[in-house]
């Protein structure tokens, strides 16, 4: 709206003037500055650029010209002439020729040297502006009115951008976030309306409903899809008191015919544009109370707002991205929803993540290889145009669905740019597709959209209403920016009302409704989202909330075999979002020609999940994984931005492989092209581990996770807690250990156990204070919603799980840092404690310390490993019990270890004032360690030679031969129990 308000400031004051000689600079400086959103016009242009090349030659010899005005940074040649020169009629020159203006300009153009021209010449006389395109010299002349800019500002500004949309995403971000404190204020005030009684669910939608319906509105104005800011008139001509029940009557009319309208109607609503599009239908929503306030702020609170405090720069409704348009939202929605249904809203970068290697490069390339179409005869034209038509027609019947879809964020974003795409098809048909000489009348009506891509062919699936809502009014405002674009490229005026008729939103749980009853697999082309980040506990939901996704993921994840055995196992163990992968897959059973791609949490591709989600879907579904992005941090545009490290999976569908490369992406690194791609995400074949392996696969110690006291922390102290608390009861000093979790392991800072397991009951009768701590644990275990820790309350001196080595032992962190090259694991004394968050193997010799310690275990880690965010989380089943041990390993090599071992030891004893933490840190570590461990490599590297691991090999090179050896270990040790019980 303040565009358009300036560019009818401009008009105004150039109506009906224009001296050639003494008002074009100013002329042009002010169109500049108002079109391209710059402060000093002069800066961009140059008066009187002399051609380097002489244009004319007389009798007297070569004669010089200059041109008029040239746009340095598009590069656009313009003649100017005054307000009384007609630029239709032919003018003498000095080589007696009569030309046009525009043919002037062009003369000038030609003569430049070719990095001085741009790709636009305009002819001007301060009333018209006849452009060309020397892209597109077929093409006849455009010509727009001073008149016309009001309407049609966006094409000139486009002509002086040399072609270019003028879509800065940084700008349209900064908008949204402008967007979303008004939209905030707007609800907050609303919400002071209504007492905290009062504020039932169904005040909470409508008030959602109407701040939805009202941004629609003042963007509506500000794009100029109302006709002369309508909205602003509407709430500048009603007081408050009148305006609650005239919003009612504006959205009824808004979803109504003008013809069927009322005369009752206000004239100031009566006249409004037929919306439609179910915006404003369905049941009528009452609307909320309006104060004073709440008029003054939709009146003129967005003339106050800029998407920068420092430059002024001003705010304008018609510049947010409907990509962004959740965002607005998010404030409006309470945290505990947000957090329920895994809401997080993203930016166009990972969504082009998504998309790009899904199907919008393809796309993109097939575009170009028909655009270098060659042009030379009339029948390699006839062709040409033909295949731009088919492509269009192609990408116009395309189809997806985002089953997870929250506020349309990946539906918009797709809309725009397979509808930028096809704007380049139409861009390269004769007249844009349109009849001859509809795009060069100069008073020309609306025009039907030479666009086909709409937003019907998209679909989706929301369990919260209103952000299926909002996700239908992003793809309407998405629809109307794109009209506004084409108008742009294109010189044309297209309609945007009323809104496409869109119900492919549905809301509902996408895991309990069928989809196909959104759309059939058979019309279907592409599954695309973020499913809910949801970890396989379900963190932060209530009890109801974990069992009724449990059962949701049950009731989908419910196939079975051949032999009527279930494929899905230990379903407790998978994240959420895997129930998604199972449904797509299921769905995509029907039409193999589906493509899929999801968001999900980085675990599905890591220890456990690599194999319970993945070995069914490719054995059993046939799925194929044909791109990945590996780990990363998915941010949004979100206040709480959600700091959720995730992974992208593109995979289909079929018993046979499709033609074509695989592709690994990963943040600043080179793309990995590849024949396939296994479940860890390497371009590999897929082996599939035991998940759930109880004991080691070879003759080696088992390992065990340290205490879990589950005491309230009444039994854990710090060392100056103890102290103290020895100082008053000096009989508990010798019940007090040192205690070891992963951090006080690497940190080498312990805190302190109290350990009373085996105290007589006449010792603990002469220490009161030790007795209060056991009174304190076991009223917090009897008040656990856990029946097992209830019944521990009857034990309280004793531990949940008791794992104390009588010898000394091999501490294994849980968690630790992937920077680290080796995890550092170390020996711990008997008298020692550790707690649950480190693993333990007693009876530890160098040799399993030194193969554990080596770079052919680390590579095995960094494969099938878990995750922590992106920590290493090592657990006992998947990475220590599958992990297969040299065989067949001598004597002498074992020494070898063992030697290699102890260098590595005593390397950190040469550093005793250093934590495992500075040893291992990539910065820190002392060269005489590094020498240890390359040592240790070599000798363990020798151990491993008989399967085909040599010096030399990368990590994940070494990784794909110790996946394939344990999963001929297992099965071989299957086999073996097979014919044991025969």
């Amino acid at each position: 709206m303040k565009k358009t308000r300036a560019i009818k400031d401009f008009v105004k004051k150039w109506r009906g003037r224009g001296k050639e000689k003494q008002e074009a600079h100013p002329f042009w400086e002010e169109l500049v500055e108002c079109l391209l959103d710059v402060k000093h016009g002069r800066d961009l242009l140059d008066y009187e650029k002399p051609v380097p090349k002489p244009a004319v030659v007389t009798e007297e010899g070569q004669s010089p010209k200059y041109i008029d005005c040239y746009l340095k940074q598009s590069k656009c040649v313009i003649e100017q002439k005054s307000c009384n020169i007609s630029l239709d009629k032919p003018h003498a020159q000095s080589d007696d020729k009569k030309i046009t203006a525009l043919q002037q300009a062009q003369r000038y153009y030609d003569h430049l040297s070719q990095p001085d021209q741009g790709r636009y010449t305009i002819a001007c006389n301060f009333k018209e502006f006849r452009i060309f395109d020397n892209h597109h010299k077929e093409r006849n002349p455009v010509t727009l009115t001073l008149e016309d800019l009001p309407r049609r500002w966006r094409y000139l500004r486009r002509v002086l951008n040399d072609g270019e949309m003028v879509a800065d995403e940084a700008a349209q971000d900064a908008a949204s976030r402008t967007a979303s404190g008004f939209v905030a204020q707007l609800y907050s005030l609303l919400l002071k309306q209504y007492s905290p009684k009062e504020r039932t669910a169904d005040i909470l939608h409508q008030l959602n409903v109407f701040c939805v319906r009202v941004v629609f509105c003042l963007y509506a104005d500000d794009a100029e899809v109302f006709d002369n800011s309508q909205f602003h008139t509407f709430l500048d001509t009603f007081d408050t008191r009148k305006l609650q029940e005239k919003f009612r009557w504006l959205f009824k009319a808004l979803n109504q015919e003008i013809k069927n309208r009322p005369e009752s109607y206000d004239v100031e609503i009566k006249d409004f544009p037929h919306v439609n599009g179910g915006l404003f239908g369905g049941e009528e929503i009452p609307i909320p109370r309006i104060s004073d306030e709440i008029r003054e702020l939709l009146l003129n609170g967005s003339n106050n707002l800029y998407i920068n405090n420092k430059s002024k720069e001003p705010f304008e409704w018609s510049m947010i991205s409907p990509t962004n348009f959740g965002c607005i939202f998010e404030s409006t929605l309470d945290p505990v929803t947000r957090e329920k249904n895994g809401m997080h809203y993203t930016s166009p970068e990972n969504i082009h993540r998504v998309i790009d290697p899904l199907f919008l490069n393809d796309l993109d390339d097939e575009l170009k290889s028909i655009i270098a179409l060659p042009q030379a005869t009339k029948q390699d034209k006839m062709q040409r145009e033909e295949e731009l038509k088919k492509f269009q027609r192609k990408i116009s019947k395309l189809r997806f669905l985002d089953p997870a879809c929250g506020s349309g964020n990946f539906l918009t974003e797709t809309f725009k740019w397979l509808r930028r795409l096809e704007m380049r098809v139409v861009s390269e048909l004769p007249n844009y597709g349109l009849e001859d000489g509809v795009i060069t009348e100069k008073d020309q009506s609306y025009i039907k959209n030479p666009c086909c891509v709409s937003i019907n062919q998209f679909y989706g699936i929301e369990i919260n209403d209103f952000a299926v809502q909002v996700a239908n009014t992003a793809l309407w405002i998405s629809d109307c920016q794109m009209i506004a674009e084409a108008e742009e490229m294109f010189n044309v005026s297209i309609n945007p009302l009323p809104l496409l008729k869109n119900q492919n939103i549905h809301c509902g749980n996408a895991l309990e409704i069928k989809w196909e009853d959104v759309i059939s697999p058979r019309s279907l082309d592409y599954i695309i989202g973020n499913p809910p980040f949801k970890g396989a506990r379900g963190g932060g939901d209530s009890k109801e909330e974990k069992e009724r996704k449990k059962m949701q993921m049950q009731a989908v994840m419910s196939d079975r075999d051949a032999q009527g055995k279930p494929i899905w196992q230990s379903i407790g163990n998978l994240d959420y979002v895997c129930a998604w992968y199972a449904r797509a897959a299921q769905y995509m059973q029907q039409n193999s020609a589906i493509r899929a791609a999801l968001v999900s949490t980085n675990s599905i591709v890591q220890g456990e999940q690599a194999v319970l989600l993945w070995k069914p879907l490719m054995e059993h579904f046939n799925a194929k994984i044909s791109f990945a992005w590996r780990s990363f941090v998915w941010n949004n545009q979100a206040k709480k931005t959600a700091q959720v490290h995730c992974v992208i999976v593109g995979f289909y569908c079929s018993k046979r492989r499709k033609p074509g490369d695989c592709h690994i992406y990963q943040e600043n690194k080179e793309e990995i092209t590849c024949e396939r791609i296994n479940n860890y995400l390497y371009p590999y074949p897929c082996h599939f581990i035991n998940p759930g392996l109880t004991t080691p696969l070879c003759d080696v110690p088992k390992i065990g996770i340290g205490n879990k006291p589950i005491d309230g922390g009444h039994y854990l102290f710090t060392k100056e807690e103890m102290n103290d608390f020895i100082a008053k009861e000096p009989g508990s000093a010798e019940f007090f250990h040192k205690w070891y979790g992963a951090v006080e392991f690497t940190t080498g800072v312990p805190r302190y156990c109290l350990w009373l397991g085996e105290c007589e009951p006449h010792i603990l009768d002469k220490l009161p204070n030790c007795r209060k701590r056991i009174e304190a644990v076991r009223e917090y275990r009897k008040k656990s919603d856990s029946v097992q820790t209830r019944q521990l309350a009857l034990k309280p001196t004793r531990f949940h799980v008791e794992n104390m080595p009588k010898s000394d032992y091999l501490v294994i962190p849980q968690v630790t840092t992937q920077r680290r090259d080796y995890i550092p694991f170390g020996y711990m004394t008997s008298d020692v404690l550790c707690g649950d968050k480190v693993r333990l193997m007693p009876d530890a010799t160098l040799y399993h310390f030194g193969i554990l310690e080596s770079s052919v275990h680390m590579a095995w880690v960094r494969m099938v490993c878990g995750r922590m965010k992106s920590d290493y989380s090592y657990s006992i089943e998947i990475v220590y019990n599958n992990f297969p041990w040299p065989k067949g390993i001598s004597p002498e090599q074992i020494d070898a270890i063992e030697r290699t071992a102890r260098l590595i030891l005593d390397a950190r004893k040469n550093h005793p004032d250093s934590t495992l933490r500075q040893l291992y840190d990539p910065a820190m570590i002392p060269t005489d360690l590094t020498e240890a461990h390359r040592a240790n490599d070599r000798a363990v590297l020798a151990a491993y030679a008989s399967i085909g691991i040599t010096p030399g090999m990368k990590d994940d090179e070494m990784a794909l031969i110790l996946l394939r050896e344990s999963v001929r270990l297992s099965t071989k040790a299957k086999n073996k129990k097979i014919r044991h019980k025969k």
